[in-house]
This record gives structure tokens, C-alpha cells and sequence, in this order.
């Protein structure tokens, strides 16, 4: 499997090199990420979308993190609601933290690829 596909899972590890008190903070925002995008049935998602807002904002080394789990599940998510959901969450991070310099050319253009796609993707990507 690729390693930036889809999963209904929840990580053991993270997708990028962190510490280990960081690495524990992926973890619960995988969780949070699938609870959100209803991979995983969790009770009041909402506030999961926003725990992981908060992550973000309170500890900068978590954002690259955070945008690569959100890209992992938007690629070949085989449920439209689950995608939507995955859009939402993306907006939601670039409405509220910017990722690193090192990371911020490549969330571009994944961002501008699928601006081309149709139907809610696209919509989300524009």
C-alpha cells in the first residue's frame, strides 16, 4: 500500500519524524481526523475537527503532520461524505495555520492538482 492512501485504521506511528511526546499527539490526531471524516464512528466529531485545529495552533511542529494525515485520507478515499468531510478539515487547517516552508510547495500542489478534479473535490480544491 501507498504510503499516503486512504486508511480506515488508526496509526501506530506517525507520517513524519517527530519526538516522542509529538509522535503520541499524531496518533490522537489520526483518531480525531477519522472521527471526523466518519472512518471511524466517534461521538461529536465536530469537537474532533477542532481538537485538531487546537493542536495545530499550540504546537507548530505538529502542522506538516497534520497536513499529510489530511492528504493521506483524501487520496483514493473510496467514500464521497468521508472526502467531504476531508476537504472540510483541509480548509479548516489552511483557514487557521500555514504549514512549514519546507512543506508549504508541496501542500500547493497537491491543493492545485485537484482543482481540476470535478464534483466536491474540485469545489474544496478552488
Amino acid at each position: 500500500k501507498k504510503m499516503l492512501s486512504w486508511q480506515s485504521t488508526i496509526a501506530t506511528k506517525s507520517l513524519v519524524e517527530l519526538d516522542k511526546d509529538l509522535a503520541k499527539d499524531a496518533i490522537i490526531i489520526r483518531k480525531s481526523l477519522l472521527g471526523y471524516m466518519g472512518d471511524k464512528q466517534m461521538a461529536f466529531p465536530e469537537t474532533l475537527a477542532q481538537n485538531i485545529l487546537m493542536k495545530g495552533l499550540d504546537k507548530p511542529k505538529l502542522r506538516d503532520e497534520i497536513y499529510l494525515q489530511v492528504i493521506k485520507q483524501l487520496c483514493d478515499n473510496p467514500k464521497p461524505e468521508s472526502a467531504a468531510k476531508g476537504w472540510q478539515a483541509m480548509c479548516m487547517c489552511c483557514g487557521t495555520f500555514l504549514p512549514s516552508m519546507d512543506f508549504e510547495k508541496y501542500l500547493l500542489n497537491f491543493i492545485l492538482d485537484k482543482c481540476q478534479s470535478e464534483g466536491a473535490e474540485g469545489f474544496f480544491a478552488r
